[in-house]
């Protein structure tokens, strides 16, 4: 109780809103959408936080409020859910009455990172989302958030093919391509995302001046 009276009063002082995917007359639009820290299949420890950075913006401005992905996290570790295997297991309903969200974005991670080959080299990430709506536990959107980038396809022969490796693999110590690829992958998966209420209305107002 602590956890989420904590979690509502914090939240609340940031807003409220919702979410759908294939327009259908028998569900009413969310405004607001929570996303859970994602649980993560891979062995790349970074790879929740860095789909989580990139999650929020492109929700938005598919036209739906998205609750601050750190301040939901952090409450929740901090009342002793510490995995996100724990945090998925959380009544929809205590979701709902403690936060007001209307959707939750439960989101699993299948692959993630940089692999290195003789030559060539692949980032690639993989998730696999679902969009539930709170008040019903109804799955409203389902999609794969997938994008990678080979090395070797950039290259025409064995002897430029064996050098960009090399380079990707130094560059790779330095730069780390997959929050672009997480950011992109995420994008184009929200595009079968019906867009939100929020836009709608924004839409709406911005026709009618």
């Amino acid at each position: 109780m602590k956890f989420f009276l904590s979690l509502f009063g914090c939240l609340l002082l940031a807003g409220c809103a919702s979410v759908p995917h294939t327009p259908r007359a028998d569900i009413v639009m969310p405004r607001s959408i929570l996303v859970l820290p994602p649980v993560n299949d891979s062995v790349e420890v970074d790879a929740p936080s860095i789909f989580l950075s990139t999650v929020s913006k492109p929700l938005a401005e598919r036209g739906y409020y998205v609750f601050p992905v750190d301040v939901v996290a952090r409450l929740m570790r901090d009342n002793g859910m510490h995995t996100a295997v724990q945090m998925h297991q959380v009544p929809l309903d205590l979701l709902k009455q403690h936060t007001g969200a209307e959707a939750v974005l439960y989101v699993n991670i299948r692959q993630w990172g940089q692999k290195y080959q003789v030559v060539s080299s692949q980032a690639v990430v993989k998730a696999d989302m679902k969009l539930v709506l709170s008040s019903t536990g109804a799955t409203i959107w389902r999609g794969t958030a997938r994008a990678s980038h080979d090395s070797a396809s950039n290259h025409n022969n064995l002897a430029e093919a064996l050098i960009g490796a090399v380079v990707t693999q130094i560059s790779g110590t330095l730069y780390d391509q997959t929050y672009e690829l997480s950011r992109e992958a995420i994008e184009r998966s929200l595009g079968t995302l019906q867009e939100g209420p929020l836009l709608q209305e924004a839409q709406y107002l911005k026709g009618n001046r």
